[in-house]
């Protein structure tokens, strides 16, 4: 069941739309969003699990409905509805009106498939359970006298009243010999792999991989990221099964029912691509560094859904200081009026006056992290003593 969900899952998710000339039709638009649309989408899509599946549609408190005529209880070959599932003749489905058939008469389905190995887990998962409660706790063996008439019963009250665990009663005469298969560990580990290969062939059954359902020791990410593009391209087409089935069979009906579906189609409405916020942020780097590409900050915003500030961003305290700190030591007066005798040595004196003043300003910004500002005033602090 967890495999049919998962399969079915892949198509449920989307959401569905009718346009006509590309303007979304609001009126089917309120039956597509009805508990029976939803419904419907899962049931058609099971037709592919069942290999067919038979509706009968209705107006019912003014919205349609839909009764999902029992499986067991159609011959699709000879379009039968029978009584009972044993029965050999029924009533011809062309005698109700309304009526839709969507798969084929001769599929048999994926259940098919899947039935076998369904089989094999269910008895191998008993065969587990009866091993456990046999082999799961110690054994206890009781020997009575053969020569006392009361020390079986004895024995067999004293062994009923100590629990259930497995227990062997025989007599002094008696030879005991218990034969296993090997140890309880490696017999255990047997049914527990024939479980995981019966679960694997379901998975390949139904979703055409393995390592989207189930872990595995030898999986890496590149096969995993394979399998998984396998399972979305299986979305894909059941998609359009989907889709086929809406927009080709199911349009004379819904005009009968009162919608009018001429010169319009369902389709399944575009959904963005979600990705992981970390990865579209060194997207966004490398375009910035590598190619050195402008991006706005409207943009950043939108794409990773932070509200823009109203009012313009004020800088902070220690911003204002280093900015007045650079203001002071730069000084546009020094040095005008005067001629330059030897560029290169001057070159090389600004050269290292920038690296001091460049140490000097972070040795500044340490401190003024690391001290607490002191209070300003004209004539400096009131010092009474």
């Amino acid at each position: 069941s967890s495999v049919i969900e998962k399969r079915l899952l892949g198509v449920l998710v989307k959401d569905i739309e009718f346009v006509r000339n590309n303007v979304v039709d609001e009126a089917i638009g309120e039956q597509i969003e009805s508990p029976w649309f939803y419904r419907l989408v899962g049931d058609i899509l099971s037709a592919r699990i069942w290999g067919f599946s038979l509706f009968q549609f209705y107006i019912k408190d003014g919205w349609i409905d839909y009764t999902l005529v029992p499986r067991k209880h159609v011959d699709p070959v000879r379009r039968l509805i029978l009584r009972r599932q044993t029965d050999t003749n029924g009533i011809s489905w062309d005698e109700f009106p309304k009526l839709l058939m969507v798969g084929s008469p001769t599929d048999l389905g994926l259940l098919l498939k899947a039935t076998p190995w369904a089989i094999y887990k269910r008895g191998d998962a008993a065969d587990w359970a009866e091993f456990c409660e046999i082999f799961g706790s110690d054994i206890r063996e009781y020997i009575y006298d053969s020569a006392d008439p009361k020390a079986r019963e004895r024995t067999i009250r004293d062994a009923q009243e100590q629990g259930g665990a497995g227990i062997i009663i025989h007599d002094t005469t008696t030879k005991l010999n218990i034969i296993g298969s090997g140890s309880r560990q490696g017999a255990g580990d047997l049914f527990d792999k024939f479980i995981d290969r019966c679960n694997a062939e379901m998975s390949k059954a139904f979703v055409l991989n393995t390592l989207t359902t189930e872990a595995s020791e030898h999986g890496t990410q590149s096969l995993g990221t394979v399998h998984q593009n396998v399972e979305q391209a299986l979305a894909v087409s059941d998609g359009r099964f989907l889709l086929n089935t809406l927009n080709y069979e199911l349009t004379d009906i819904f005009q009968q029912l009162g919608l009018n579906t001429a010169g319009g189609k369902f389709r399944f409405v575009e959904q963005e691509k979600k990705t992981d916020p970390e990865a579209r942020l060194r997207v966004l780097q490398g375009l910035h560094t590598t190619f050195g590409l402008p991006i706005s900050h409207d943009s950043l915003y939108q794409e990773f859904g932070i509200d823009k500030p109203t009012e313009p961003i004020q800088p902070q305290p220690q911003e204002q200081e280093d900015e007045e700190g650079n203001e002071a030591e730069t000084d546009p007066q020094e040095g005008e009026g005067e001629e330059n005798p030897n560029p290169e040595e001057d070159k090389g004196k600004d050269d290292e006056e920038k690296g001091k003043k460049k140490e000097k300003k972070g040795l500044k910004n340490t401190l003024l992290r690391f001290f607490a500002q002191a209070p300003r005033q004209p004539r400096g602090a009131d010092l009474s003593w």
